[in-house]
C-alpha cells in the first residue's frame, strides 16, 4: 500500500542524504591533501633556495635570540622632538589670548540681547494673551453653568 511507498521514499531519500555527506567528505579530505602537498612543496623549494640551519648550532642560535628577546629592555622615555617640547610660545600665547578675545566678545553680545527690552515686552505680552485665554475659558464656563449644560453639582463645588 502507501505506507510502504513511504517508507520506500525515506530510505531513498535518507540513501542519498548519506552518499551526498561521503561525497562532501571526500571532496573534503582531498582538498586538505592538496593544500598539504603544496605546502609541502613550498618548504622542500625554500630549503633549496635557503636551506635552514640544523643541529646544534641552530639551536644555539634559537636560544641567543630567545635570551635577547627577553633581556633587551624596552626604554621608557617617550621621544619627544625638541620642535614639539619648546614649539613657538608667542604662537601658543596669541592662540590662547585670540581664544579669550572670541569668548568675551560673546559674553557681550549675549548681555546686550538679555538687557534689551524686546524681551521683557515679549514676556509681557505672552502674560497678557494667557490671561485673555483663561478669562475667555471662565466666561465659556459660566455660560454653559448657567444653560445647564456644565459639570455636575458634585464637580462644580
Amino acid at each position: 500500500g502507501t505506507r510502504t511507498r513511504d517508507t520506500d521514499i525515506k530510505r531513498d531519500t535518507e540513501a542519498e542524504r548519506v552518499a551526498s555527506e561521503e561525497r562532501w567528505e571526500e571532496r573534503r579530505a582531498q582538498r586538505k591533501q592538496e593544500r598539504r602537498r603544496a605546502r609541502d612543496r613550498e618548504e622542500q623549494i625554500l630549503d633549496e633556495v635557503a636551506p635552514k640551519e640544523t643541529g646544534r648550532e641552530a639551536q644555539l642560535m634559537k636560544k641567543r635570540a630567545q635570551h635577547q628577546a627577553r633581556h633587551t629592555k624596552q626604554s621608557l622615555d617617550v621621544d619627544i622632538p625638541d620642535s614639539e617640547m619648546y614649539a613657538n610660545s608667542t604662537d601658543s600665547l596669541n592662540h590662547l589670548k585670540r581664544e579669550r578675545d572670541t569668548r568675551e566678545q560673546r559674553k557681550q553680545e549675549y548681555q546686550a540681547r538679555r538687557d534689551d527690552g524686546s524681551r521683557d515686552e515679549r514676556l509681557k505680552e505672552h502674560a497678557e494673551k494667557e490671561q485673555r485665554t483663561i478669562e475667555a475659558l471662565k466666561a465659556m464656563a459660566e455660560q454653559s453653568r448657567a444653560q445647564g449644560l456644565g459639570m455636575s453639582k458634585k464637580w462644580a463645588q
